[in-house]
């Protein structure tokens, strides 16, 4: 697939702790396992990388991150961020955006993809459209209310050779 070959060189998320992590991929595994099978819950904080990263811009990578305090993130309520795609909404946008945009002016993103304008931070449920959409999400919402977690880190992904993204590092946000 010609997306994969955008992402063979990895890009940045935000993880969510363990406890959420097991909610929303339990989610992801019902009502979207192809998404499920290739990457953890998680919020996409850049766009993918252009080549292999360098020690050197990794190291700057890390630097900007470090400038940036940990953070709480309200996920929740459930939602369509299009007619197929239903979604965990992500709040604070602010300090994900600023981020988000301090790591693209790198130049090591590749920023000519669909979604670099006009980005909405999120956590996808299912990207497949599902029946019955309206009446999925109210019972989600009634499941599992707006909630809230400490945001430490940013990960650094890649896909292995199945295209199943691994945790390359992590980058501590300031404490």
């Amino acid at each position: 697939m010609s997306w994969q070959k955008d992402y063979q060189y990895g890009t940045l998320l935000l993880l969510p702790p363990p406890q959420v992590m097991q909610i929303v991929n339990s989610l992801r595994q019902q009502y979207d396992p192809q998404s499920h099978k290739i990457c953890v819950a998680h919020i996409t904080l850049t766009q993918p990388l252009i080549k292999e990263i360098s020690t050197d811009e990794l190291n700057l990578i890390e630097k900007i991150i470090s400038q940036f305090s940990q953070f709480e993130i309200q996920y929740g309520p459930i939602s369509n961020l299009s007619q197929t795609c239903i979604i965990f909404q992500i709040a604070p946008k602010k300090v994900i955006l600023t981020l988000r945009e301090k790591l693209h002016q790198t130049g090591f993103f590749n920023l000519n993809l669909p979604f670099t304008e006009g980005f909405i931070p999120h956590m996808t449920v299912s990207e497949m459209g599902i029946a019955n959409n309206d009446s999925v999400i109210r019972k989600l919402n009634q499941k599992f209310p707006v909630s809230t977690y400490h945001q430490e880190a940013v990960t650094l992904m890649k896909p292995n050779h199945q295209f199943v993204f691994k945790t390359v590092r992590n980058f501590n946000l300031k404490r």
